[in-house]
């Protein structure tokens, strides 16, 4: 990157980890003063260190991003800063320095990220463009361009505000809405993930939570793109590490190793495949907020608290699935408080640092983020899924109630009976979920590559019998406030899944994101119930039988990642993103016409490789308005190309002339479901784009191609058949009797006879002598048509008195039409098409 002597590329993530666990050591030793209460090995003293320090980069990071000043400088000097005063601290409470010692149990984590890394660690190659996974990278490359949230663009800034907001600009469904806070301003949307404030000319803002891109935005600083797709991988190392850290408080040393092992092996995950999503940053997070809980629940562990509250702050500010997530824990912590030993004293630092960041969190949003909030609370609150919300909310008024009871003595007669209905609740909900799930995976396409069904895709039919099974049971024989900590988001996120609609699945990302909240959450429970067999069966034989089950579940879990693992990077267009930019200058301004392409290309052009890009709103712009911009950058020394999907690349511009320049055929891997087993697959997608130069005029002996034999289906009327090739390699495509081209009326407005030419060859097929055919321009009869012997060019001079008739129509006509034979006439083919002349290309040179 420019400003930067060096980039680590793909290990750039790898660097701040190593940093992060420097720094939480000291941060630890602080609070701690050296208590290592709940400390069992030398792994988790490891991993609380990563943890805090990483905790500690992404809030520095945020605020750094907030004030303008994300700058690699002065985050290392905001980090030494803490550690210097974390160690001064610590040195005067006169902590121990020690870490522990290892221990056997050590191996188990070693072989867990041995795993994880020899199934996923590798360089990436190429750039994910397209939907949120591109959205965020782009998101990443403005904040670490900028080094702020709100950036301004000269581009934006140098066009007139009224005429761009029209033609470029989408408008905002929240913008001039009155909401209690205020009038929301007036905004619209730039590109997809961004927002224009239009009372600023220019000014930029991102419309999501911004703690994610500011992670990615580092790791592009030190490691350009490569790093900021490592990211992902670097992060769920951590991610599987504090499943495994939290199984073991909940269920055991053993069925924490079987769960985070299957969990190790499956890469159907974002926060492993190293998408580009914020789940890739927030799962691990909320491991190490449910291990923070049980450790500090466990004893006054001041380290374990502040993991906790960091990782909730630390979440609200990546996804709003924490909001939910923070009703849980609220609910938790009233259950605990009113236990007879319950008090507030023993959570007053997670109470005090999660009430900072909640505030934080309320100011952060009001200025920075208030319309994608504000869109999405609708989505959760309005419409089909205020019921939902009303459920929410009886569950948590149920779960106070209970908290009471068990505080007054009431199940303790019946204890058995309420764990009857604890666990029928939740075999009916999850036994609906999976119902619900399979009526949706065979509903509709996969989005975005995966089915909103994707909560249970990854496993099959036994995989999930035997998660919900274990959870059961450990629900009939758990402690209840571990309980309700570790079935609080599955239960959250099955209710909302019985009965969501796309908004609600979009608030909850119940694709693959919600599947990484609760999927880990059923494998623990699998393992589990293993164990469980395991201990019920005696005998010579019994030690066998968790093993069978264990590798059953283990290739179960392990099938749709045998496809993952070949095609890690599989989301949106592989490497086109990278290629399209290859393929234009650097000072190239770039117009996008169809939204849908715009959203896979646009941000990532603009903001990873430089390249100024607009996307058209309007159908029919304002073309003449157009045209004088076009003339501007012309005078500027650059040019403009209108980028379009195949078969769109004929638009009505009026002002503007379309000179074809080249198309571009992608071909990328993604992922699909297949419909018998559930079973994740690679499947090659193609896309094709167009790239026409946009010109103000028209110039004496331009050369108006169309691509007959190739792809230009958008000028092709009638009359032809589908593409063909020769030996050669040359394309073209067979008429009928009568075939008919469509030129732009435009071509005709030079003064002057232009000249046509056809680009044919004979009927070379045919025994029979090739016939005449009739060339027409509209009523004009040019001329008479005897196909050559071979491939050769045709041409028609254009009578100059046509062309001001022509000039002021939108479409001129080209006809050709004469007689027809069929190949089967010769008894050597069974063909039986009636064809006319083969033609390649039609070119209209400007007089």
């Amino acid at each position: 990157m420019a400003g930067f002597a060096f980039e680590l590329g793909a290990w750039a993530p790898f660097f701040w980890l190593l940093a992060a666990g420097l720094i939480g050591y000291a941060l630890l030793q602080a609070v701690q003063a050296g208590r290592a209460a709940g400390v069992k090995s030398l792994t988790e003293a490891l991993f609380r260190c990563t943890a805090a320090g990483l905790l500690s980069i992404l809030w520095s990071a945020l605020l750094l991003a907030e004030l303008g000043r994300l700058r690699l400088r002065w985050l290392l000097g905001a980090q030494l800063l803490l550690v210097l005063l974390s160690l001064l601290w610590a040195w005067r409470r006169r902590a121990s320095w020690r870490l522990p010692r290892p221990r056997r149990e050590d191996c188990l984590a070693l072989v867990l990220l041995v795993i994880v890394t020899g199934l996923t660690c590798r360089p990436h190659l190429h750039v994910l463009g397209g939907e949120g996974q591109g959205l965020y990278l782009a998101i990443a490359g403005s904040l670490a361009r900028s080094e702020s949230i709100a950036a301004i663009d000269p581009e934006l800034s140098a066009l007139d505000p009224q005429w761009a907001r029209q033609e470029f600009f989408y408008p905002s469904p929240w913008a001039g809405e009155t909401t209690p806070f205020g009038d929301v301003l007036a905004q619209a949307r730039y590109l997809e993930g961004f927002i224009l404030d239009d009372q600023e000319p220019g000014k930029i803002v991102p419309s999501f939570l911004h703690m994610f891109p500011a992670w990615l935005a580092l790791n592009y600083k030190l490691g350009g793109i490569d790093g900021m797709l490592q990211a992902q991988f670097a992060t769920g190392l951590l991610a599987v590490l504090a499943v495994y850290l939290a199984g073991r408080a909940l269920f055991g040393r053993r069925t924490a190793f079987g769960g985070a092992l299957l969990l190790a092996v499956n890469l159907g995950f974002t926060w492993l495949h190293r998408t580009p999503a914020p789940a890739g940053l927030a799962q691990p997070l909320l491991f190490v907020l449910l291990y923070g809980l049980l450790g500090h629940q466990a004893g006054e562990d001041r380290g374990a608290e502040m993991l906790a509250a960091l990782s909730l702050g630390a979440l609200l500010h990546i996804q709003l699935d924490a909001l939910l997530l923070l009703g849980l824990v609220a609910v938790w912590l009233l259950w605990m408080l009113a236990r007879p030993d319950g008090r507030w004293g023993h959570w007053r630092l997670f109470l005090l640092l999660a009430g900072l960041q909640l505030l934080h969190f309320l100011v952060y949003v009001r200025a920075l983020a208030w319309g994608y909030v504000l869109s999405t609370a609708w989505a959760l609150l309005g419409g089909r899924t205020l019921w939902l919300s009303l459920l929410l909310l009886l569950l948590g008024a149920g779960a106070v109630v209970v908290a009471v009871g068990i505080r007054r003595g009431w199940f303790s007669k019946n204890l058995r009976g309420a764990r009857l209905v604890a666990v029928a609740l939740v075999g009916a909900l999850s036994l609906g979920a999976y119902w619900v799930s399979q009526a949706r995976l065979h509903a509709g396409p996969a989005y975005g590559g995966w089915s909103p069904a994707g909560l249970f895709q990854s496993l099959t039919s036994w995989g999930f019998a035997l998660g919900v099974g274990g959870l059961l049971l450990f629900l009939w024989r758990g402690r209840p406030a571990q309980a309700f900590l570790w079935l609080g988001p599955f239960l959250a996120c099955l209710t909302f899944y019985l009965g969501c609609g796309e908004q609600a699945a979009e608030f909850l990302n119940l694709g693959p994101a919600g599947a990484a909240v609760v999927i880990p959450v059923l494998l623990l429970g699998a393992a589990y119930f293993i164990e469980w067999i395991g201990q019920l069966l005696s005998g010579w034989r019994s030690r066998w039988v968790p093993l069978l089950l264990g590798g059953c579940l283990l290739a179960i879990t392990a099938m749709p990642s045998i496809a993952l693992a070949k095609h890690v990077e599989y989301l949106g267009a592989v490497g086109a993103v990278r290629q399209l930019s290859q393929e234009v200058e650097p000072e190239a301004i770039l117009l996008f016409f169809d939204p849908a392409q715009a959203q896979l290309f646009a941000p990532p052009l603009r903001y990873l490789f430089d390249r100024q890009v607009f996307v058209l709103q309007q159908e029919n712009p304002d073309t003449a308005a157009l045209r004088d911009l076009v003339e501007q950058w012309e005078q500027q020394g650059r040019s403009a190309y209108l980028i379009t999907p195949h078969g769109m690349d004929r638009l009505a511009l009026r002002d503007l002339v379309m000179a074809r320049q080249a198309i571009f055929s992608f071909h990328f891997p993604q992922m699909d479901l297949s419909r018998g087993r559930m079973q994740a697959q690679a499947v090659v997608r193609d896309l094709t784009l167009h790239r026409l130069q946009a010109l103000p005029a028209l110039t004496s002996g331009q050369e108006m191609v169309i691509d007959v034999g190739g792809d230009d289906l958008a000028y092709i009327s009638r009359g032809f058949y589908a593409k063909e090739s020769t030996a050669d390699g040359r394309s073209f495509r067979w008429t009928e009797d009568q075939a008919e081209i469509e030129l732009p009326g435009r071509w005709f407005c030079l003064p002057g006879a232009p000249i046509l030419t056809l680009v044919l060859s004979q009927n070379f097929a045919s025994a029979q002598e090739p016939a005449m055919f009739a060339l027409r321009l509209e009523e004009t009869v040019l001329g008479q048509i005897e196909p050559p012997p071979s491939w050769q060019s045709v041409q028609f001079p254009i009578p100059e008195t046509l062309g001001p008739q022509f000039c002021q129509q939108d479409v001129v006509l080209l006809q050709l039409s004469g007689p027809v034979w069929s190949p089967s006439w010769t008894g050597k083919s069974v063909d039986s098409r009636l064809l006319g002349l083969a033609l390649d290309q039609v070119i209209l040179t400007l007089p």
